[in-house]
C-alpha cells in the first residue's frame, strides 16, 4: 500500500493502476476496521482496577506483562489512527492531489508512522512471548531490551525501507529493486514473529504444570483445567497473529512469483487486498479479546464506572460524593501470571 504515495509520471505506472484497482471502496474498509481497532485498543488502554497482593513471596507480578500488553494496545492504536488518517484522505483527496509532491509527501508521512507502528507490535508481540517464557523459567525480565527492540529497530527498518521506495523525490520506480527492499524490511519483524512466538509458547507451556503445582500446592483435576486453559491462551495468541498478518506474507509472495504476469492474478491480489484491509486493524480488537478479555456489558460498565471515579477523584469535591473504589486482591495465580486467572474465570464460567 505504500507505492499507493508515489507521485504518477509518464516514466511509470503504479501496480494499482495496473491492476484496476478502485482505491476508494477500500479506503472505505479500511476506515471501518481502523474505526474498530481505536476502540479495541483504547479498551485495552483504560485503566484497570488496583489490585494488592497478599503473597509477597512471589518475585514476579503480571503487572509486567500488563505493561507490555499496554505498549501493545498503544502502537495498535497510532497505527489505526494512521490508518483513518490516511484512508479518510484517499477518500476526500482532490483527483490531482497525487500528481504533485505535496499530496504524495504528506500521504508517505502517514504510510511511514503506520509501518513504523505496527512493526512495532510485531515486537511487542515477539517481547510478551520471550516475557512470558521468562516468568515461567523464574528469570528476570528484560525492559529495556524490550524497549529498545520494539522502538528502536522498527525506526531503522521503516527509514531504510521507505527511503529506499521514496526516493529521490517520491517518483518510485515500480520495479523489484525499489518496492522488494521496503517489502523486506516490513516483513521480516513479522516472520520473525510468526516463527518465534509458537517456539517461545511451545517451550512456555512445558513450564505451566510445574507453575501451578507450586502455586496452588497440587495438581488435580482443576489445575490441569487452568493448565488446558492456559495452553489455550498461548495458542490464541498465535492465531491472532498469523489471522492478521499471514495475508500480508501471501500478498508478498504473489507480487514477487507473478510480478511480471500481475494481471493474470489480478482477482486474487485485489482479494488479498480487501482482506489486509479487514484483517490488519483489526489486530487491536483481536488482541483485547485474547489478552484482556471482554467481560460481557457489566464487566465493560464496571469498567467504565472505575474509569470514571478515577478521574472524578482528582476534583476534591468529588471525593466527597462518591465512594472510593475498593482494591481488589489478587490470587496467587493471577500475581504470577495474569493469563492464569483468565484461564479459571473461563472454567468457572463453563460450568
Amino acid at each position: 500500500m505504500d507505492t499507493f504515495c508515489c507521485v504518477v509520471d509518464s516514466s511509470g505506472i503504479g501496480i494499482d493502476s495496473t491492476l484496476e484497482f478502485r482505491v476508494d471502496w477500500y479506503t472505505i474498509v479500511c476506515i471501518v476496521s481502523s474505526t474498530m481497532s481505536i476502540i479495541g485498543a483504547v479498551y485495552q488502554l483504560l485503566p484497570r482496577p488496583e489490585r494488592v497482593s497478599n503473597f509477597k513471596k512471589f518475585h514476579f507480578s503480571g503487572a509486567r506483562q500488563r505493561r507490555i500488553i499496554a505498549w501493545l494496545a498503544f502502537a495498535d492504536l497510532q497505527a489505526a489512527i494512521g490508518i483513518l488518517i490516511r484512508s479518510s484522505y484517499w477518500l476526500v483527496k482532490v483527483s490531482d492531489d497525487v500528481e504533485n509532491n505535496n499530496g504524495g509527501l504528506f500521504c508517505a508521512i502517514v504510510s511511514g508512522w503506520i509501518q513504523y507502528f505496527y512493526t512495532a507490535t510485531y515486537f511487542w508481540n515477539l517481547c510478551y512471548a520471550i516475557d512470558m517464557y521468562l516468568v515461567l523459567h523464574r528469570k528476570q525480565g528484560m525492559s529495556f531490551v524490550y524497549h529498545l527492540l520494539s522502538w528502536i529497530t522498527p525506526a531503522v527498518t521503516s527509514a531504510v525501507g521507505l527511503s529506499l521506495l521514496y526516493k529521490p523525490n517520491l517518483n518510485c520506480r515500480h520495479d523489484v529493486s525499489h518496492v522488494l527492499p521496503n517489502y523486506l524490511c516490513n516483513q521480516i519483524p513479522m516472520v520473525i514473529t510468526m516463527i518465534g512466538n509458537p517456539i517461545l509458547y511451545v517451550v512456555s507451556s512445558r513450564q505451566v504444570s510445574q507453575l501451578l503445582t507450586k502455586s496452588f500446592g497440587k495438581f488435580g483435576h482443576l489445575e490441569r483445567q487452568l493448565a488446558t486453559a492456559l495452553n489455550q491462551k498461548f495458542f490464541d495468541i498465535v492465531l491472532v497473529f498469523y489471522m492478521c498478518w499471514l495475508p500480508n506474507v501471501i500478498n508478498s509472495l504473489l507480487l514477487w512469483i507473478m510480478w511480471n504476469k500481475l494481471i493474470d492474478i489480478r482477482s486474487t491480489i485485489v482479494t488479498v487486498w480487501y482482506i489486509m484491509a479487514v484483517l490488519n486493524p483489526l489486530q487491536a480488537v483481536l488482541n483485547s479479546l485474547v489478552y484482556r478479555s471482554w467481560e460481557g456489558i457489566g464487566g465493560v460498565r464496571t469498567l467504565l464506572k472505575s474509569t470514571l471515579l478515577r478521574v472524578l477523584s482528582f476534583f476534591p469535591f468529588v471525593r466527597y460524593l462518591v465512594q472510593p473504589v475498593q482494591p481488589n486482591v489478587v490470587t496467587m495465580a493471577e500475581e504470577r501470571t495474569p493469563l492464569v486467572v483468565n484461564a479459571q474465570r473461563s472454567y468457572g464460567s463453563s460450568q
